[in-house]
């Protein structure tokens, strides 16, 4: 007789941003080259709000066009508008093309792995677990990093999504009917996208800290269930 098949201990399904990932200080440097650029622009009165505005903008083309990478200079483009509405000036063509060439900027660095995450990722395979990853952004983007950090083949499968997680996570417990709820996970960096979700589905929430974006930060029921790290290596006392 045929030794019956390995049973799937759990699941742990993984952000990739600023999760396993450094994503944000790459846009930190792009928002204090877009203040640089305003203030010698003549903008300097609107200094302390340049970054906030620009969140703003940026907040809102997500919600109606998706995390494409032209996202982050478009916002730039629609602040400096903005602004130049405010002072009665009509927007420069090239200044416009060299702050959508900042935006795009960020996508020029090598992505870097944070320190544990491959030793984290064979650890909980060596326990049993499958490996999922769920992640918004532009596709290509998205994988290239995965590839460039050494991430490809980790994960039973990486899905891709263009502002919701939750319906990626609801498709992937639909796949698992037979792994208990309570060893499912889902480890990210945001209440708000990561940590919402997961617990509105009854999964495990982890929450990493990573200093991100104010419009990824929610209250929500429940919220006293996520357990919160301050790196993704204590994973190891959490998940057995």
């Amino acid at each position: 007789m045929d030794p019956s098949p390995t049973r799937t201990k759990g699941i742990v399904i993984f952000d990739l941003d600023d999760c396993l990932v450094m994503t944000v200080h790459w846009y930190f440097a792009g928002w204090h080259m877009f203040k640089d650029v305003m203030v010698k622009l003549g903008f300097e009165r609107y200094e302390e709000e340049l970054i906030d505005k620009l969140n703003e903008f940026d907040a809102a083309g997500v919600k109606l066009h998706g995390f494409k990478k032209e996202r982050f200079g478009e916002a730039m483009v629609e602040t400096y508008e903005h602004y130049c509405q405010l002072e009665g000036i009509e927007p420069d063509p090239e200044t416009k093309e060299g702050l959508m060439d900042i935006g795009m900027s960020v996508y020029k660095h090598r992505p870097i792995l944070y320190p544990g995450v491959k030793e984290i990722l064979a650890y909980l395979e060596g326990k049993g677990h499958d490996l999922y990853c769920v992640t918004k952004g532009d596709q290509d983007v998205q994988l290239e990093k995965i590839h460039e950090c050494g991430l490809t083949g980790w994960f039973k499968a990486i899905h891709y999504v263009p502002l919701n997680k939750k319906e990626a996570i609801a498709s992937i417990l639909d796949e698992n009917p037979e792994v208990p709820r309570n060893s499912i996970y889902f480890v990210g960096n945001s209440m708000k996208d990561d940590m919402r979700p997961a617990v509105e589905l009854g999964i495990q929430a982890i929450f990493i800290y990573e200093y991100t974006w104010h419009f990824d930060e929610a209250e929500f029921e429940g919220m006293d269930r996520v357990i919160k790290l301050d790196s993704i290596i204590e994973i190891k006392d959490v998940i057995e």
